[in-house]
């Protein structure tokens, strides 16, 4: 860069944008495969083939999604919910990805997700270590902390 004077980004910075970087190939790796049968909608482990890792609608028509990958936090979602029996229906232990029970527990998750709206929501689960957040929109990512500028 000569003549001008470079401006050197925080290593943080460089990171976040490889990961991002790193994530957007897979992605459209992935869905270039999309005629694998472990990539359709609903059978995998990171495409709704698990309640605890997916998206579910509110009762005012927004979202929250779900990552509770592993059992601990699931267990504290399901506590959260206040369905205990649901922790032990988890893939790591034992439930089958994309199976009937992982179909109707997808679907009793959905159900108790309308009953509230996605503020109501956050408020509950946000403060708890359970891997739940409000699907945000364009205008409200735009100011959200995490996708400000840093320093």
């Amino acid at each position: 860069m000569a003549g001008r004077a470079r401006r050197r980004r925080p290593l943080p910075d460089r990171v976040d944008d490889a990961r991002d970087a790193g994530a957007q190939r897979d992605g459209a790796y992935r869905l270039a495969n999309d005629d694998e049968p472990s990539t359709r909608a609903g059978t995998g482990l990171l495409n709704g083939g698990v309640p605890c890792y997916d998206v579910y609608r509110t009762k005012d028509d927004r979202f929250v999604a779900v990552g509770a990958l592993e059992a601990k936090f699931w267990r504290i979602l399901c506590d959260a919910l206040g369905r205990p029996e649901w922790a032990a229906r988890h893939w790591s232990l034992g439930q089958a990805i994309g199976d009937a029970d992982a179909a109707r527990l997808s679907q009793e998750m959905a159900d108790l997700f309308r009953t509230r709206t996605r503020d109501e929501w956050t408020a509950l689960l946000e403060p708890l270590d359970c891997c739940v957040a409000p699907v945000l929109t364009l205008a409200e990512a735009a100011v959200h902390p995490l996708f400000l500028p840093r320093g």
